[in-house]
């Protein structure tokens, strides 16, 4: 009768040390991530709140320059209300980043992308009054984020409160091209300045 081998095979212990190191590997891998997440929020608290200037504002900016090259002899309802849109679409870039904004800029970013919206889905613009009113509020925004900016610019939106308020809503929109432009223009200039500083670049300076 053939003997039964009853002697025991000692058990490998890589498969316990290969664990040991998953587990610890994972653990490093969580660890970090903490570590990283409050960098960010500390950073943010540092004054600065973009990687880089958000695609809006940057698009606005080549909108106007774009435009000013096809335009000719003056404006018309097309430059008029893609302009809006676009100025809307950068300044709720700006404040949707902002942190603790108050409810009522939030309240006048989304009205005014909302009338942003409907006038562009407009055929013509023949409503100066409802043209005017988007200047006004768009400078209100402008100013309610200049409030809490790391530059001060307040003549340069004092500039922009009274282009806006040049507007006569007696005449069409074609004999205020000059006012028009002038308000993008400056509206434009006062949105880079505020998203450049708020890049991380701008709070090393």
């Amino acid at each position: 009768m053939p003997e039964v081998n009853r002697s025991h095979r000692t058990a490998s212990i890589w498969p316990w040390a290969l664990g040991i190191f998953a587990v610890l590997a994972i653990g490093f891998v969580i660890v970090s991530f903490i570590s990283t997440g409050d960098e960010v929020v500390e950073n943010k608290g540092e004054g600065y709140e973009f990687e880089s200037v958000p695609s809006d504002v940057n698009a606005f900016s080549d909108f106007l320059i774009m435009a000013k090259d096809s335009l000719g002899d003056g404006i018309n309802s097309d430059y008029t209300k893609e302009g809006i849109l676009h100025l809307s679409e950068a300044l709720n870039a700006l404040v949707k980043n902002k942190e603790n904004i108050s409810d009522d800029l939030r309240k006048k970013n989304y009205q005014l992308s909302k009338k942003a919206e409907d006038i562009a889905g407009e055929d013509e613009i023949d409503d100066m009054q409802e043209i005017k009113e988007v200047f006004i509020a768009a400078t209100e925004i402008i100013d309610s984020l200049t409030n809490s900016a790391a530059i001060e610019i307040k003549n340069e939106v004092a500039e922009i409160q009274s282009t806006a308020n040049q507007l006569n809503e007696d005449k069409d929109l074609f004999s205020q091209d000059e006012i028009v432009m002038n308000f993008f223009d400056k509206a434009n200039s006062v949105i880079k300045s505020l998203a450049n500083s708020e890049t991380p670049e701008a709070a090393s300076l």
